[in-house]
């Protein structure tokens, strides 16, 4: 993807196509993450009142001392423009606050034989909780696309399906 923010705003595909952003809100928000890329905030939500995203290599911390949890924070989001510094300058009042990382591993192959990655599982591009659907979205998109040419790979279907012979719990 290209973003052009000089002029105009721009976002094309990988193939040069230009990609439609409608909106002035959505277009002020895809400029604000563009000049602050690898930093984001959400802040007013249900669950979390305050959610912090940020790029980094491994970090070396104490999971369990949320002083530290502050720390990171604050070297996280230090020189950030917008509301930054008033959410951080308030870090140190907050009474809940859970730090943890995300991480992607990247591999060749999403299936072996009768075991099939799906969801945040092969994909894991989810932080609001829409791995179930992804994994939904992802077998029907085997079973159409890619059962297929299994079978014909394979020389013709299973001879016989699947079947539990004990408890998977």
């Amino acid at each position: 993807m290209q973003f052009g923010i000089l002029g105009p705003l721009e976002v094309r595909s990988p193939a040069g196509e230009v990609i439609p952003v409608g909106g002035a809100r959505p277009r002020a928000l895809l400029v604000m993450l563009l000049l602050d890329a690898g930093r984001m905030v959400a802040v007013g939500g249900p669950k979390a009142p305050t959610f912090f995203v940020f790029a980094s290599e491994q970090l070396d911390y104490d999971r369990d001392d949320p002083e530290q949890h502050r720390r990171v924070l604050a070297d996280a989001y230090r020189g950030a423009g917008w509301r930054l510094p008033e959410i951080i300058a308030r870090l140190p009042r907050a009474r809940d606050l859970y730090l943890d990382s995300i991480s992607r591993v990247e591999i060749d192959e999403y299936a072996r034989g009768r075991v099939v990655l799906l969801g945040d599982a092969a994909y894991g591009n989810t932080l609001g909780g829409f791995g179930t659907g992804l994994a939904v979205v992802g077998a029907y998109v085997l079973a159409l696309k890619d059962y297929p040419a299994l079978v014909r790979q394979r020389g013709g279907p299973p001879s016989r399906p699947a079947t539990v012979t004990r408890p998977l719990s």
